[in-house]
C-alpha cells in the first residue's frame, strides 16, 4: 500500500507528461519540465534517466515492449535511451529546437516487434506520419495526418487518421487501405485504439465506435 500512497503525488505532479508502464509493469516513464523520469514500482524509487537539454519538451516518452529502451524528443528529434547505456542514442536527424523555424519531431511509438518506429512530423504544411526502420535506420514519410492518432495493429501494421477516417499501411511501404468506409465530413473517424481481444475501438461524430477483427 505504501507504494500506492507514493505514486499518487507523482502522477498529479507528472500530469499530461505520463509514459507507459514497462513489459513487466515495473516502472512508469515521464517528462517532468523536460526531464525524463522513471518511477520504480517495485522499488519504490524516483529517478531522473536523462535531465532536461531542452525544458520545452514534454511530450511523454514510449518504451519498447521488452522494457530495455526508452524513446523520448530532444530539441526537435527522437532519442533511444538503453537501459544499461550511459547516455542516448540521437535517431532522427530531420528536426530542429522548438525556438527555430524547421521540423519538430515528437510522439515516438515502437512497434511491438520492436523493428519499427513511429513518430510525428511536425512541419510548415501540418503533421505527417513517419516510419523509421531501427535496424537499418531507414527514415521514410508515410503520410499527412490530420491529428496525431496512430496505433500499432496486432499484425504489425499502422493505423492512423487522415481526411477523416482510418487507415491502415503495413511496414515499410506498403499502399494505405481504408479501415473504415469514407465518412461524410460531419462524421471524421478518429482516436484508433486496439483492445487486448483485437478490436478496434474509434470515435465517429463523437461516439465510440468498435470494429471487431473479423471487419
Amino acid at each position: 500500500m505504501s507504494w500506492c500512497l507514493a505514486l499518487v503525488p507523482l502522477i498529479l505532479s507528472a500530469g499530461p507528461q505520463m509514459g507507459p508502464l514497462d513489459a513487466g509493469a515495473e516502472r512508469v516513464y515521464f517528462r517532468r519540465d523536460g526531464s525524463l523520469m522513471v518511477f520504480d514500482l517495485v522499488r519504490e524509487d524516483l529517478r531522473t534517466l536523462w535531465p532536461a537539454r531542452s525544458p520545452e519538451d514534454t511530450d511523454p516518452p514510449a518504451v519498447s515492449r521488452d522494457g530495455r529502451t526508452v524513446y523520448f524528443s530532444q530539441a526537435g528529434n527522437i532519442w533511444a535511451l538503453e537501459r544499461s547505456a550511459p547516455m542516448p542514442a540521437r535517431l532522427t536527424t530531420l528536426g530542429r529546437p522548438r525556438d527555430e523555424v524547421g521540423t519538430h519531431c515528437d510522439l515516438p511509438l515502437p512497434s511491438p516487434d520492436g523493428a519499427w518506429l513511429a513518430y510525428r512530423a511536425r512541419t510548415g504544411a501540418g503533421d505527417e506520419l513517419r516510419l523509421l526502420d531501427l535496424t537499418s535506420g531507414e527514415d521514410r514519410a508515410l503520410a499527412r495526418v490530420d491529428a496525431w492518432e496512430v496505433c500499432w495493429a496486432p499484425d504489425g501494421s499502422l493505423v492512423y487518421t487522415a481526411d477523416q477516417r482510418l487507415w491502415r499501411r503495413q511496414p515499410p511501404g506498403s499502399e494505405p487501405r481504408p479501415v473504415t468506409t469514407d465518412p461524410a465530413a460531419a462524421l471524421p473517424h478518429s482516436a484508433p485504439h486496439y483492445a487486448a481481444d483485437g478490436q478496434l475501438y474509434f470515435v465517429a461524430a463523437g461516439q465510440p465506435q468498435v470494429l471487431w477483427p473479423d471487419g
